[in-house]
């Protein structure tokens, strides 16, 4: 925490501040990029694939979802902002399909001497939460 480039944008945010909230379109074009050509798990970029596997369609994998939150964060901190002692708790509730419109939020929860902490959450934009968990960023 000490060495991070961003502690002072960290130290000046306030409790209730909200990152983030703008739709975003998960495109199978968009997971298919992030799988690469020899995916590990070829639900999440193969349609035939994931109807094998008794899926609708492909679903986002977890930590694609999750990077829509984090960038919120780092857009407004600073890119390096979670590279030095970040601490997260994140709970999957729903799958994210392709094709459908997310809504990625952090809000600040806490905002104390030796730490930032926000609420992460990724909504459908047309049906139930899809992603909530707790980001922790140490301050020095």
């Amino acid at each position: 925490a000490a060495a991070n480039p961003h502690s002072a944008a960290i130290r000046a945010v306030t409790i209730g501040r909200v990152f983030g909230g703008d739709r975003v379109l998960v495109s199978l074009a968009m997971m298919a990029a992030r799988d690469t050509d020899n995916p590990d798990n070829p639900i999440h970029s193969d349609p035939e694939q994931a109807k094998k596997a008794g899926l609708a369609q492909p679903i986002a994998g977890g930590s694609h979802v999750l990077s829509f939150a984090l960038e919120a964060v780092m857009a407004t901190l600073g890119t390096q902002v979670l590279m030095h002692g970040a601490h997260f708790d994140i709970r999957w509730k729903a799958p994210t399909e392709n094709d459908v419109y997310i809504v990625p939020t952090a809000t600040v929860v806490a905002a104390e001497p030796d730490r930032l902490v926000l609420d992460l959450q990724v909504d459908l934009d047309s049906g139930p939460t899809a992603m909530v968990g707790t980001l922790t960023i140490p301050i020095a």
